[in-house]
């Protein structure tokens, strides 16, 4: 395992502390925003090989993520973070890294510095991810940058759902999009970690890498077949969760 994988400050072993991100915390690393980051990169992560070795799509998402990173400096983000998000989803590979070790190797071999990566080691899916990134989000950035009033099916309605989500070019005129929280990962998965961080009211943009994520267009349209009934179902499950947290806060 590289050496920079056991650096305990920037990656943590075992299940996430009860309350630990509501104290702005996670294994004694502060979340809160002194940290003066401007921008936050999300990388979601790709399942391993079965012999643990890191597939082509994860590593297009992070050199794309790290490319759009420069995109955000001349746009006048100086502090960007990093959080490659997944935790070890091979156990029956017997795997021992999780998706963000391994994306976070990848980032220093693309010269990130390593006080600038958080390592997101739990989540299982995409949902998860999607939850726990939120709640570090809501330390890390200020309040303006999460908005439940410019909710994404009003942007469905004025047509304007295409321009919001997709950024793939990442040629946009002046300085500062205005754009905190970015989202990266594969054409075919963008749709939905975009539209689960706007139900959970982030101002976020998604980009994905030029790159296609297989190179035979029947597996491509496999898996964007399969994205249908998982965005169905994760969409679900988050908007439940939500209502019945609100109805376990205030009982009837």
């Amino acid at each position: 395992m590289p050496e920079i994988l056991q650096n305990q400050s920037l990656i943590e072993k075992g299940p996430i502390e009860e309350g630990a991100i509501e104290k702005g915390s996670i294994k004694g690393k502060s979340l809160s925003s002194p940290w003066g980051y401007e921008a936050v990169i999300i990388i979601f992560g790709a399942a391993h090989r079965p012999n643990g070795q890191v597939r082509n799509v994860m590593r297009h998402r992070v050199e794309r993520a790290v490319s759009y990173a420069s995109f955000l400096r001349a746009q006048g983000y100086r502090r960007i973070l990093y959080i490659p998000t997944g935790g070890v989803t091979g156990k029956k590979y017997h795997q021992t890294h999780s998706e963000a070790q391994s994306m976070q190797c990848l980032l220093v071999e693309n010269h990130v510095k390593p006080e600038d990566i958080f390592c997101e080691n739990h989540a299982l899916d995409t949902l998860d991810s999607v939850k726990i990134c939120s709640a570090l989000l809501a330390r890390l950035l200020p309040s303006e940058s999460i908005s439940f009033e410019n909710h994404f099916f009003d942007r469905i309605l004025r047509h304007r759902l295409y321009h919001h989500l997709y950024h793939r070019s990442g040629h946009r005129s002046g300085k500062k999009t205005g754009y905190r929280v970015v989202l990266v990962s594969s054409a075919y998965h963008i749709i939905r970690c975009w539209v689960l961080m706007r139900l959970l009211g982030w101002k976020c943009v998604g980009v994905w890498p030029n790159v296609p994520a297989a190179p035979r267009k029947l597996r491509r349209w496999y898996w964007r077949l399969r994205e249908i009934p998982a965005l169905l179902y994760d969409c679900t499950m988050l908007v439940l969760g939500r209502v019945w947290q609100k109805i376990r806060q205030e009982p009837f």
